[in-house]
Order: C-alpha cells, then structure tokens, then sequence
C-alpha cells in the first residue's frame, strides 16, 4: 500500500483549521437540529395524548392481541414474569426502562458531535420516520399494555420505580403499546454506537442494548411480543431506507466541483482511493489535497454540509498515516538499536 502526503501544507495547520471549521459548521447546526427533535417530541406527545381517553378500545385490543399470540404459540410474556422469583430483577428491569430516555439523548448528541454528516444524519431521520409511523399506528390501533390485563403484574408499580409515578408523567399516553417505541429508539442508538466506535467492547454493548430493551418491555409489563417485534421491524426498515439515501446521496461524482473519492476502511484506517488509481490498486491517503476553502462561485461552491464531510474524512485521513508512520518507527527501531550496538563494538 502506498501512501502518499502532500507536504506543502502542515499537518497540524490542516488538523487545526478542520477543527475550527467543524465546532462552527456545528455550533449553528445545533440549534436547528434541537428544534426538530423538540418539535417532534411536542408532535408526538400531542398526537399521544388524542388517544388517551380510549382505555375500552385500548383493552379490548390487548386482548384480541394477547388471543392471537396465544394461538401463535408466542404468548411468553406471563411466562417470563413467572419465571423470576429475585423481586430485585424487576427493580433492576425498571430502572434499565427509564434510562432509556436519557441514553439515547447521550448517543445522539454524541452522534451529532463525532458524525454529523453520516451517523447522526441517519439516526435522526430513521428517528423522525419511526415516530411518524407509531403516531398514525396509536391513532388507528390503540394498544393497552399487558401489565392493565388480568394475570400480569405491573412491574413498576409492585416493586419500583414506576415510571409513570415521577414528574412530568402525568400526560404520558399509556394505551400506545403498539409498536414498542421503546425498541426502535434502541435499535437506533445500537446502530449509532456501532458506527461511532470501531472497539470490539463499545460495538458488543450497542448490540446488546437492543436485546435488553426487548426483554426488558416484555418482563416489566410494557409490551407484548408483537409489540417489539413490529417495533424492531420499523427500526430495521427505517434505517435501511435512510442509509440507501445517505449512500446514493454521499456517493455522487461531485460535490459542487469537489472531486468525490471511494471511502474504504483498512484495519480501522480511513484510506481514500482516487478514481484514476482503480485499475493500478494504488491507495492514496489524501490530507489537503483538497483546499479547505475553494472561491465561492456559482461553479465549485461547496455546501458547508459537504464541507464538513470531506474535512471529518481529511482528518481521520491525517490520524491513519500518522499511526501508519509509528508502527513503521516501532518496526525499525529494534533494527536501528542493533546497528547502534555494531557500530560501538566495531568502534
């Protein structure tokens, strides 16, 4: 592999200046993205809390629910609460419930620091989507949880903490069981800590996040199978259709008169490939061959979007060759310590 550096440019001129241009590109993209998310959320509890007042329809559609389940074969929700005996386990259950809100705010605002052209953009697009497709599903199809049904137990309110007993609940909608908002947000926040860390730990943990939100819904009373299965099922679909258009996005020829490259990853190394090197297999570690700031005409304008977007990959560019360059040092310096010794034993 051959990499190649420009060097009329500092390294660390180049670092410095990209990390300028990404804290300010961010600093105004935060308040309008914290304006949509507000304003989803004001959306969606409001639409919420139109069908708070159907608890007959509601029960009578666990119900139905619950029958159908039971003739699957997949009714395990009694069966999983009657397995634990540890009251502790449901305390511990509870409480990985409520800190699924703070969590995923954690991962997105983390997400939007690190990734904001990529990771984020996708996780807030798939959050918008799945969020609109819930709320018309809770108009249609009111849902009870298990817990307001015969032969289940309240998880929250038997051993605690309930999470309808703090503040700020009371206008909490409670017959939108269907599907498991729950789940989809994690699924979500398992995709964005996957793609925000390349370490094995943090990626096991942003796959087992979503398998225990699953189990935990269903063990505390919050939702059926169904529930999470059709909120699993969103999540997936919702971020296969944002990556596809992020990817077509992200993969045309130009960027307002920016030359694009293919991104490839070689052993956590952000290596870029020009299009004239395809058929010699020759990688090529660009750092600034690209100006950072290009003449703005009408012809090679770069949208600040764009621009952050070459300058994140400028600058993981710049971290792989320097990591390339001390294993090399690493490599030779046993070799030069042998020399160093020959040199004095000749002497």
């Amino acid at each position: 592999m051959t990499l190649t550096l420009d060097s009329h440019i500092a390294p660390a001129r180049h670092a410095a200046t990209s990390s300028i241009v990404r804290f300010r590109l961010r600093h105004i993209d935060a308040p309008a993205n914290v304006l949509v998310l507000a304003a989803l959320w004001f959306v969606y509890a409001t639409v919420r809390n139109l069908t708070s007042d159907t608890q007959q329809a509601a029960i009578g559609n666990a119900s139905r629910l619950l029958d159908v389940e039971s003739a699957l074969g997949i009714d395990i929700e009694g069966a999983l609460q009657s397995a634990i005996d540890w009251p502790q386990a449901f305390v511990v259950a509870n409480t990985y419930y409520l800190l699924h809100f703070p969590l995923t705010l954690t991962v997105i605002a983390l997400a939007f620091w690190r990734r904001r052209a990529t990771v984020f953009a996708v996780v807030r697009n798939s959050l918008i989507g799945c969020s609109a497709v819930a709320l018309v599903i809770h108009l249609i199809v009111p849902m009870a949880p298990p817990r307001m049904l015969p032969g289940f137990v309240d998880a929250g309110a038997t051993f605690g903490p309930d999470p309808y007993a703090i503040a700020g609940s009371e206008s909490a909608n409670q017959f939108a069981a269907m599907p498991s908002m729950h789940v989809a947000w994690a699924i979500l926040v398992g995709y964005a800590i996957w793609h925000l860390s390349a370490h094995r730990i943090v990626r096991i943990v942003g796959i087992v996040h979503p398998v225990l939100t699953s189990l935990v819904v269903i063990v505390t009373g919050h939702h059926f199978v169904f529930d999470v299965a059709i909120g699993a099922g969103l999540a997936f679909a919702l971020l296969f259709l944002t990556t596809r258009l992020s990817n077509r996005r992200h993969r045309r020829p130009s960027f307002g008169g920016v030359e694009a490259h293919e991104d490839m990853t070689i052993g956590g190394a952000a290596i870029t490939r020009r299009p004239d090197d395809r058929t010699h297999s020759v990688f090529h570690t660009e750092t600034t061959t690209t100006r950072i700031h290009k003449e703005r005409t009408p012809t090679n304008y770069v949208h600040p979007q764009h621009q952050l977007m070459l300058h994140e990959q400028r600058h993981r560019q710049l971290e792989a060759a320097a990591a390339v360059h001390r294993a090399i040092g690493e490599r030779l310096q046993p070799r030069r310590r042998v020399a160093r010794r020959q040199t004095a034993d000749h002497r």
